[in-house]
């Protein structure tokens, strides 16, 4: 993962060095990802998310299309 201040900043890095970009999502967009990614992470019963769970929350944050198709 790169951070970059725009969009377009970032699809120009990965054109000047050849690389097709795949995704581009804002901050708040990942740290949405990110809570339901490893909320709780820290808890000593956690468990790792079953696959469900990871599409879920690859959802919940508001993100869809090919690239966020978790296999």
């Amino acid at each position: 993962m790169l951070a970059f201040r725009s969009e377009g900043d970032a699809m120009a890095w990965a054109a000047v060095r050849g690389l097709e970009s795949a995704a581009a999502v804002g901050i708040g967009t990942l740290g949405e990802l990110s809570r339901g990614w490893y909320g709780g992470r820290m808890s000593d019963d956690w468990r790792p998310l079953s696959p469900a769970a990871k599409k879920a929350a690859v959802r919940s944050a508001g993100l869809s299309g090919e690239f966020w198709e978790l296999g």
